[in-house]
């Protein structure tokens, strides 16, 4: 299971939770009904200097 990068996901709410309007995410609660519903967070990838894709999976 990946983990919840946080801050770095776009869904992520300054509350410290997670805001996604599509689901459940996976890496939040493994479910085999769960998608990974992870988006950049893009400036907050470019005030750390990391790539855009630095948490993305390759597993689908």
């Amino acid at each position: 299971m990946l983990k919840c990068p946080e801050r770095y996901c776009f869904f992520w709410l300054d509350k410290g939770t997670c805001g996604c309007t599509f689901g459940t995410c996976s890496r939040l609660e493994a479910d085999k009904e769960n998608k990974d519903w992870y988006e950049p967070n893009e400036p907050e990838h470019d005030k750390n200097g990391l790539h855009y894709d630095y948490f993305k999976s390759n597993i689908q």
